[in-house]
């Protein structure tokens, strides 16, 4: 039975380089780094600008290995589609004191399916928790009321 090795780290979207801590692990197992790294490059590109958790998993005796990419956490997804630094924190946020940006419901279904949520309508009413935690409006308006407006049923046509 072929002996595997995992690892499981976070990168930028596309510019995964090796790292000594990287290098240290692969060396020793004679895998050529340059290849993974290409690699890795190659399936975190479309996450471009965000921190994205990779997972590699490496035949020792054949030299093969298999990267699979996970996503990034909904917030990051936020902030690169309204190309924010950061949000608003803390009470500002809850509260709507601080607004830093705002998404309509069609941005809100493509981050949703973005992130993998089997159920829709569902996720999006998570994705909007995320958006009300950084000062971020839905449609124009708090984050509860577009949450109210996906209850009442106005947006199914587009959940289909």
């Amino acid at each position: 039975m072929a002996k595997t090795e995992k690892m499981e780290f976070i990168i930028e979207g596309g510019k995964a380089a090796p790292t000594p801590a990287l290098a240290q692990k692969l060396g020793p197992m004679k895998i050529n780094i340059g290849a993974v790294m290409a690699k890795v490059n190659e399936k975190t590109k479309p996450f471009s600008g965000m921190q994205v958790p990779v997972k590699l998993e490496i035949n020792v005796d054949t030299k093969d290995f298999e990267v699979s990419v996970g996503t990034p956490p909904v917030s990051a997804m936020i902030k690169k589609e309204l190309k924010l630094e950061k949000g608003a924190k803390g009470e500002a946020a809850v509260k709507g004191k601080e607004i830093v940006g705002n998404l309509s419901i069609d941005k809100i279904i493509e981050i949703t399916k973005g992130k993998g949520f089997r159920d829709t309508k569902n996720g999006a009413k998570q994705v909007i928790g995320t958006c009300k935690s950084m000062g971020v409006t839905v449609e124009g308006e708090d984050p509860r009321k577009a949450i109210k407006r996906i209850d009442d049923g106005e947006f199914d046509a587009k959940f289909k």
